[in-house]
């Protein structure tokens, strides 16, 4: 069985953003869990540039800051979805499995107990 969600989400005004928070390198997270345990992260970087048509990429360092509010068809988002960065972690699937982590976790937790009182 598979199951898909999709999440739209109203945008803030960018009226209102400053460029160093709209322009730059961020990363999108997904994240997959079961039973609220997260078992799966994938993270993509993605990268938003300020772009002017008639005179390319503008430079905050050699051609001064970009204008304000910033208008948004000039900010070009490359996402780097062929390098996703994955990260699996295990968790149990069934109740036997959580069951023994928990017996598990509870001999973790009496065994610092006694060193703690050595």
């Amino acid at each position: 069985q598979h199951s898909r969600y999709f999440n739209t989400s109203s945008s803030s005004s960018s009226s209102s953003t400053d460029a160093s928070v709209l322009l730059g390198v961020t990363v999108v997270l997904v994240t997959c869990s079961y039973r609220e345990r997260e078992f799966l992260r994938v993270g993509y970087y993605v990268n938003n540039e300020y772009t002017a048509a008639e005179e390319g990429y503008i430079d905050a360092e050699t051609s001064g800051p970009p204008p304000h509010p910033i208008p948004l068809d000039m900010v070009t988002r490359t996402i780097l979805a062929d390098k996703p960065r994955v990260t699996k972690f295990p968790i149990p699937w069934t109740a036997s499995e959580e069951q023994k982590e928990q017996e598990e976790e509870r001999i973790r937790r009496q065994q610092q107990q006694q060193q703690q009182q050595q």
